[in-house]
């Protein structure tokens, strides 16, 4: 099947990411700090995704449906900062796709 011309364009793979495509995507301006902030929030949504799934690094770059998982993980963490929260349901497309992948789960 031929891809689309918008689809060679699309990350395929977490690590592919750049912390320019993510603040983008996230919608955060990281200012003069040359993006240093939105590692950390990479970073942690590359661990909840190997935690909860039971999935390496290397094997998370085999599914291409993580990738709007990690985004939405970083826009998340960026957006509600706040210890307490007035929603605490989580987004269904995330959890869909996170207990697709999982060898954690009992």
């Amino acid at each position: 099947m031929k891809k689309s011309s918008w689809e060679d364009t699309l990350p395929t793979s977490v690590s592919l990411l750049e912390p320019a495509y993510v603040s983008d995507y996230c919608g955060i301006s990281c200012g003069n700090d040359d993006n240093g902030f939105i590692w950390h929030f990479m970073n942690s949504a590359l661990a909840f995704i190997c935690s909860y799934t039971g999935l390496s690094k290397e094997q998370v770059d085999e599914h291409s449906d993580l990738v709007p998982v990690f985004l939405t993980l970083v826009n998340e963490m960026q957006t509600n900062r706040d210890y307490t929260v007035e929603q605490a349901a989580e987004n269904p497309m995330v959890k869909q796709i996170l207990n697709m992948h999982s060898g954690n789960l009992l």
